[in-house]
């Protein structure tokens, strides 16, 4: 490896270079702005780009297009059954809807929360994605608690120690 090593005296370090990276340079022949075209010829003006032609030749033929690929897809072929699958039926999202959860609202702790979620889970009143989502809410909110906890004893503190700075 062709190294120079340069020593820079005033902010004392060794800074290694390396002469083995590639430019990133244009070439000179690169087209530059306000330059001539590099295709003069181009594509002619009131001709269609390649991808609006073949937009407009579908939506010529949609109706042809769409009855080919549902008897593909009765027939059995893969590739068609994937693309119905995914066009005309997409996955379903998960919906949350309101649940009373016995005992919830009610517990003090996180613990008997957490034992409330649990028991709604087994008694199967609950879905586990819901219960997931749910748990992962009361571990947020009891984070949330700790951290304000965590402020007031700091600034408890702070306060103490200012007052015997004080009193010394």
């Amino acid at each position: 490896m062709d190294c120079e090593v340069k020593e820079c005296e005033r902010l004392r370090f060794v800074q290694i270079t390396t002469n083995t990276k590639p430019s990133r340079r244009l070439p000179s022949t690169a087209w530059k702005k306000g330059g001539p075209s590099p295709n003069p010829a181009g594509r002619p003006p009131g001709v269609p780009a390649l991808a609006t032609a073949l937009r407009m030749a579908v939506e010529e033929r949609k109706d042809d297009i769409v009855k080919t690929l549902l008897d593909k897809a009765v027939q059995g072929n893969p590739d068609a059954l994937r693309l119905v699958a995914e066009r005309f039926a997409p996955a379903m999202r998960a919906t949350y809807a309101p649940i009373e959860i016995p005992g919830l609202r009610h517990a003090q702790s996180l613990a008997e929360r957490v034992r409330s979620v649990q028991n709604a889970l087994a008694d199967g009143l609950v879905s586990a994605d819901h219960a997931g989502a749910i748990l992962a809410g009361l571990r947020d909110a009891e984070l949330a608690l700790q951290v304000e906890a965590l402020r007031e004893e700091l600034q408890t503190l702070r306060a103490e120690l200012v007052i015997e700075t004080d009193a010394a």
